[in-house]
This record gives structure tokens, sequence and C-alpha cells, in this order.
């Protein structure tokens, strides 16, 4: 099984000089790669809860580790990624965005498994 996606306008299209190298790691991977660029000296910048982070190395693009915790999420950025390569280039950022969130719901949507589904605390008599 492949343990990392690349995603992000590099993947997909869209990118400039300026735009960040996006990797998805489960969060094991992340956690265990986290402490080796520590251990190189490597300055981190975490995001949000600490599980993402990007970096910096000489003559690279900043790269940015998105840490997910399960293989429903894995695939739901496997899925977003592969279907935003399918259509044609998003030159506005926030648009792509829009885009690549709306595949990522619609992953979701799509395998919702009957465990995760809510019952209704309604009596509807029919």
């Amino acid at each position: 099984m492949k343990k990392y996606i690349i995603t992000g306008s590099r993947a997909f299209g869209g990118s400039c000089l300026a735009s960040d190298l996006d990797i998805v790691l489960y969060a094991d991977s992340a956690k265990w790669f986290n402490e080796f660029l520590n251990q190189l000296g490597i300055e981190i910048e975490h995001l949000g809860d600490y599980s993402s982070f990007y970096f910096k190395i000489p003559d690279y693009p900043k790269i940015n580790i998105i840490s997910v915790e399960n293989e429903s999420e894995f695939n739901e950025w496997k899925f977003a990624t592969k279907q935003m390569m399918k259509i044609d280039t998003i030159k506005n950022r926030d648009e792509r965005i829009r885009t690549f969130k709306s595949f990522r719901q619609q992953y979701k949507e799509d395998n919702c498994k009957e465990s995760d589904m809510m019952s209704s605390n309604y009596d509807i008599p029919f």
C-alpha cells in the first residue's frame, strides 16, 4: 500500500515558483518524519493541531506535510487529488481549494458507512 500522496497544485496544476509541495502521510509516519527533521536541525513550522507542518530545505520549494489519522481520510485525499487531475487546471487558488474540498466532501458522502449514519430521533407516522 502506498504510504504517501503528492497533492496540491504541484500534483494537479496551477502551481507557481512559490507554491509549496504538499505531501499526505499517515500520522505515525508524519510524527516519525517530524522527529527525524528535528534531529537534522531543520526548522519546522507546525500548523493547527501540530499534526501537519511545513519545512524548507535549500533549493526546494517549501514542503507541507499533511497528516491523516486513518485509511478513510487518506483515501479522501487520494480521491480528491485524482479528481483534480482529471479536470482542466484551475488557475485561481481559492477556486482550486473550493473544488478540492468539494471532491473530498463527495468522497465522504459516497463512502459513508451505515454505522456512521446518524439515526433519526423522530417518529414519523406513515
